[in-house]
């Protein structure tokens, strides 16, 4: 579904997920666009946006699962200025769901990033295609995201709108990142060699190295751009201003129809293994 798993067709009929359909390369394959909002939804009112009051708190960092790579960001932009983390990772407050009891979880949430000007949205990996509600939570919510997860996230939202945290470090790609990569999004069958139990602490522990490898552990410039915009309120502002969506226009969802109705429809037999 929306994890960070390559999919394994040899044995399921039809496979989605996050990594882009042309990287797969299969019909039995298809790429979920979208994590329980519509993209109408960040659409924005340029005008009342670029008018509004800003959010009165710095910042804050709303996780469960602990990353090494995105608690060791936290760490370094708290010594700047002090991050909010009501979550199990990096706690430091109480949790918010008590402040909005008669709410949805995901209103709860959004209702709590709209008090911040900025909104820690790493994903717990990078990889081409995998970006999820963690940035768009963010956008519904009027808070600037400080995104790391989807190297080309560029593809489906302007960039301009937010802190794209993969043009703040230095970018390293060789076989050994692509092999732990792999090697970080790949479950295994039950008669594989790995056993089950240790297959996500070995896939954590393949992803970190993975980070260690491609971005190295250096925040200097990504914090120097969030201190930049946090002192300089008409910075702030522009960027805050800026559309969510190109040109401020939802991208058509028509061939996604036409793809969901196509697979719904298809009698397709289960692949000989």
């Amino acid at each position: 579904f929306c994890e960070n798993v390559w999919p394994n067709l040899e044995c399921c009929d039809w496979a989605f997920g996050m990594p882009y359909g042309e990287e797969v390369g299969s019909d039995r394959y298809c790429r979920i666009d979208w994590h329980g909002i519509r993209p109408e939804q960040l659409v924005r009112d340029l005008q009342s946006t670029a008018t509004r009051p800003l959010p009165p708190r710095f910042c804050n960092f709303v996780f469960s699962n602990p990353v090494g790579f995105r608690e060791s960001f936290f760490l370094a932009l708290n010594r700047y200025r002090h991050v909010d983390a009501p979550g199990k990772s990096m706690n430091n407050m109480p949790s918010f769901d008590s402040d909005y009891r008669d709410d949805d979880k995901w209103v709860r949430k959004r209702k709590f990033l709209s008090q911040y000007k900025f909104t820690i949205a790493f994903e717990n990996d990078s990889s081409c295609g995998y970006n999820t509600e963690k940035l768009t939570d963010a956008m519904l919510a009027g808070s600037i995201p400080i995104y790391l997860g989807n190297p080309e996230v560029g593809r489906h939202f302007n960039a301009r709108s937010f802190i794209n945290a993969h043009e703040y470090f230095p970018f390293r790609q060789n076989f050994l990142t692509r092999w732990t990569e792999k090697l970080g999004m790949t479950r295994w069958g039950r008669r594989e060699r790995l056993p089950l139990r240790i297959q996500p602490r070995f896939r954590k522990a393949m992803r970190f190295f993975k980070f260690r490898l491609k971005y190295g552990f250096d925040f200097s410039a990504l914090v120097a751009k969030i201190i930049e915009l946090d002192q300089n309120e008409s910075l702030y502002r522009t960027m805050l201003a800026e559309p969510l969506l190109h040109d401020n226009l939802p991208p058509s969802v028509e061939p996604l129809r036409r793809r969901w109705i196509q697979i719904f429809n298809s009698e397709l037999p289960l692949q000989k293994l």
